[in-house]
């Protein structure tokens, strides 16, 4: 009859300890992708140019400044492509 052990063991302690270190390594590994990612995030946000519908880089409008360089007005216009002439500060339109 044949015996189906191997001939060698590994100690259990070894075994978690492998396990532990596997885990600290992928653990590592996602922390610098996710802290990658946000400097990322953070410079391409930076990047992106703001217009005079703006207040500074974190406090953005949502809105899109265009000019109708044929008669010099300009207009707000939305994501969702809302459109609307935009009027000088005094109120008077241009």
């Amino acid at each position: 009859m044949s015996n189906n052990k191997p001939s060698y063991s590994i100690p259990l302690d070894d075994i978690r300890a492998a396990g532990r270190y596997f885990a600290y390594g992928v653990f590592d590994a996602l922390a610098r992708l996710v802290l990658i990612g946000l400097v990322l995030i953070v410079f391409l946000y930076l990047l992106t140019p703001t217009d005079d519908t703006d207040y500074d880089y974190l406090t953005r409008s949502g809105l899109a400044l265009h000019v109708d360089y044929g008669t010099g007005c300009e207009y707000l216009v939305t994501s969702k492509g809302g459109i609307i002439k935009r009027e000088k500060p005094c109120g008077k339109g241009q």
